[in-house]
């Protein structure tokens, strides 16, 4: 591939997709029906980043399902603990809420019109994600971006994940793709804005709930990145 090939590198959770319902919302209806009390949205938001940042879920370690609950289990105790309502809400309790709503990954309106713009412009597209194999189906079939997606680098497939930045530098060697012509945004400052920002790679943080405003390289939405980008 040229080195003057222009790429354009997404996270895939929270960045391109969100889980529908809401997280926000089925911890808030979830904490109403236990406790009575309704929680307000952007505290559960913020306190979610805040927890995020204490426990990062890791797709190359966590294989079984009995290891993904028992990981949700604990990220909801510190969820519970953040809020100050441990003794009135059950982990377990939220764990199953969250398959009983049937949670699903979806497209953030706009964006296959963002990618569809991109394409226009001339650049590739692809997706550097800390997610396990289920990602391909889910990309290319579900939410069918088959035909906008040129690159999909999952952490569970390399073995390897953010905030490594071998992650990010095994992507520019395995698909021969220049780091001085592509850019990359995420929406977490630690797994995605920090390693990928200290290699040199042109990076964008989505800060949709105004987190970070004093990241001079925040975009409050992907809408924005397309005014900041030739």
């Amino acid at each position: 591939m040229s080195s003057k090939t222009r790429c354009a590198l997404f996270d895939f959770a929270d960045t391109l997709a969100e889980l529908q319902p809401k997280p926000q919302n089925i911890v808030g209806d979830y904490i109403e029906s236990v406790s009575g009390i309704r929680v307000d949205t952007d505290v559960i938001i913020r306190s979610n980043r805040a927890v995020e940042l204490l426990m990062q879920y890791s797709s190359v370690r966590i294989r079984s399902m009995e290891q993904r609950a028992e990981f949700y289990r604990e990220y909801n105790r510190n969820l519970f603990a953040m809020l100050g309502i441990s003794h009135m809400a059950d982990p377990d309790g939220l764990y199953t809420a969250f398959g009983e709503r049937k949670a699903h990954w979806q497209l953030k309106l706009g964006v296959r019109d963002i990618l569809d713009e991109l394409r226009r412009r001339g650049y590739f597209i692809g997706i550097i994600s800390n997610f396990d194999t289920r990602l391909k189906k889910l990309v290319y079939d579900h939410l069918g971006l088959a035909s906008m997606v040129d690159y999909l680098h999952i952490s569970q497939i390399e073995g390897v994940e953010k905030p490594d930045p071998r992650f990010y530098l095994s992507f520019f060697k395995k698909y021969d793709v220049a780091i001085k012509s592509s850019f990359y945004v995420g929406d977490s400052y630690v797994l995605d804005f920090l390693p990928a920002n200290a290699m040199g790679l042109k990076t964008w943080l989505l800060d949709e709930a105004g987190i970070y405003p004093y990241c001079p390289d925040s975009i409050t939405s992907l809408s924005e990145l397309l005014q900041r980008i030739p």
